[in-house]
């Protein structure tokens, strides 16, 4: 950065000084001209004056450069220590980045877990429904509870099913294999987050139920997946794509950051149960 010569830190030092050195040239010629010799005119005018020092340093405060000098003065310090014990300067370092690069890892999962918003439509109105006996704690509700609580439903808008895929599960791309993970659905999920396929129509609308329907053997991918299993080729939807030895019919593809539950479609597929 610079600065008019006027504002420039090395100027205005000097200017101080010259400032300084003329009071006290004017203050001894008047001692000299009541009377004093020279040497005592000017040392009753310093006393007068007072600390030259001080008065320095509180003007350079007022312009608001003295931060900047600290600063400088602390960074040529720690340069000389560094340079007198280089192998303790780098522990420290190494321990400085651990330490940062630690607290950034945890910023970052608390800032996407707790601060960041989900992006699906009027999230306020989204809930989970989980089920306990109240000494093992909280787990999935099975699809037959949610089967008999959209049959009885009068509280919810609507009601969605989702279950992890279990086990280790591949899928055959391009050139590979790609090990997916991802959820079984009820096809109105999407519809209920608020969240429509960037590629192709998704699963197709009907009464939800699990295990049968138009939409079984039908899987909706992540753009993750999509994009390094199969290079991102358009023409991936109504595709038939094999996932351990079984077929399944793309019916879309996901836009770019949707995540559900908590980043399960990233690098994942969904498999749609109608």
């Amino acid at each position: 950065m610079r600065f008019p010569k006027f504002l420039r830190p090395e100027r205005r030092k000097s200017d101080l000084d010259e400032e300084i050195a003329a009071h006290l040239a004017l203050a001894a010629a008047d001692k000299q001209e009541d009377g004093s010799d020279p040497e005592s005119a000017q040392h009753e005018a310093r006393r007068e004056f007072g600390n030259t020092a001080l008065i320095k340093d509180r003007t350079r405060e007022s312009w608001g450069w003295g931060w900047l000098e600290r600063l400088l003065q602390d960074a040529r310090y720690a340069l000389r220590q560094m340079r007198k014990s280089p192998g303790f300067a780098a522990a420290v370092i190494g321990t400085l980045a651990l330490g940062i690069a630690a607290a950034t890892a945890m910023f970052t999962v608390v800032d996407h877990v707790l601060l960041q918003p989900v992006t699906y439509k009027d999230p306020v109105r989204l809930i989970e429904i989980q089920e306990t006996d109240g000494k093992t704690g909280a787990w999935t509700a099975p699809w037959l509870d949610i089967e008999q609580w959209m049959n009885e439903n009068h509280s919810f808008s609507s009601i969605a099913f989702s279950a992890p895929m279990g086990g280790r599960n591949y899928l055959e791309g391009q050139d590979s294999s790609w090990e997916i993970s991802g959820q079984e659905v009820t096809t109105n999920l999407f519809q209920i987050l608020g969240i429509e396929p960037q590629l192709g129509q998704g699963f197709v609308s009907e009464r939800p139920s699990f295990g049968a329907g138009k939409n079984a053997g039908t899987i909706v991918l992540s753009d993750a997946v999509w994009k390094e299993a199969f290079g991102g080729s358009r023409s991936i939807v109504g595709r038939v794509v094999r996932i351990d030895d079984k077929s399944y019919t793309v019916a879309g593809v996901m836009p770019p950051g949707f995540r559900y539950p908590a980043g399960a479609f990233q690098n994942r597929a969904a498999q749609a149960h109608s």
